[in-house]
C-alpha cells in the first residue's frame, strides 16, 4: 500500500496534483469502501444503527449476553434481518465484533469486552 501510495503521489504531480490532494483522495475511498464494509455485514449495520438511538447515544456497560439479546431483537424488528443472519450466540456476536473492530471504528463506534467473575461485560460507546 506504501508503494501504491508513492506512486499515486507521483502520478499525482505529473497530472497537477498536490500530495495532499491524493491523500484526501485515498481517504474519501477508504471511507466508501468502510461505508460499502459495514451496509454489506448484517452485526455491523445492527449495531450502527442500534448505537444511532437517542437512549445509547452515551453508550452502553451491560453483559455480554444481555447487549446481544437486545441487538438481535433490535435487528429484527427495526432493521428487519431475519434472525438466521444474526450470530447465533453472544460469544459469536462478539468474535465477529473484533474480527470487524477497524471498520466499527472507522465508524466512530468503540468497544471493550471485559471478563467478569460470572460474566463477560461489554462497554460499548460512539464517538
Amino acid at each position: 500500500m506504501v508503494d501504491f501510495y508513492e506512486m499515486a503521489v507521483k502520478a499525482g504531480r505529473q497530472l497537477g496534483y498536490a500530495e495532499e490532494k491524493v491523500y484526501e483522495a485515498f481517504r474519501l475511498n477508504r471511507k466508501k469502501i468502510n461505508e460499502s464494509v459495514v451496509s454489506g455485514n448484517v452485526l455491523l449495520m445492527a449495531i450502527e444503527n442500534f448505537m444511532e438511538r437517542e437512549e445509547n447515544r452515551d453508550g452502553i456497560r451491560c453483559r455480554v449476553s444481555d447487549f446481544y439479546r437486545d441487538l438481535k431483537i433490535y435487528a429484527m424488528e427495526e432493521c428487519g434481518i431475519n434472525g438466521r443472519s444474526f450470530p447465533g450466540a453472544p460469544e459469536v456476536m462478539t468474535r465477529k465484533m473484533s474480527e470487524d473492530r477497524s471498520n466499527l471504528e472507522d465508524t466512530g463506534i468503540f468497544f471493550v469486552v471485559k471478563k467478569g467473575k460470572n460474566a463477560s461485560y461489554i462497554e460499548i460507546w460512539r464517538q
